[in-house]
């Protein structure tokens, strides 16, 4: 019977790895906001460059939300922020499952 967990949020308790998730997750909070922020200007045009858009926009600001709660795990170690970050982290999964669906109906729809 298989026991290993499946797509599980390993937190680390350490000081040596919370300093480092301390400054990932500062460069990706930083990058994933900068980029929300960038696409938010942009305009998009017709019915699927406007869907494609706004999932973007979307999937930019649910990234930055994680790693800003990254940054804040990483400074304080609240235990009560650990079902908000299983619940990110599941979201964020589905996030990338989604987006990678996306990606391939834009492929088949300008090669089809």
């Amino acid at each position: 019977m298989d026991t290993e967990p499946k797509d599980s949020l390993i937190l680390p308790r350490k000081v040596g790895d919370r300093f480092l998730l301390f400054v990932f997750a500062s460069v990706l909070a930083g990058f994933f906001t900068l980029m929300s922020f960038a696409l938010r200007e942009r305009t998009a045009t017709g019915w699927l460059g406007s869907l494609l858009h706004g999932l973007a926009v979307e999937t930019m600001f649910t990234f930055a939300i994680f790693s800003l709660l990254g940054v804040v795990w990483a400074l304080f170690t609240p235990r009560r922020l650990d079902s908000v970050m299983a619940q990110g982290f599941r979201k964020v999964l589905t996030v990338i499952a989604v987006v990678l669906a996306a990606t391939v109906f834009t492929i088949l729809y300008y090669t089809l």
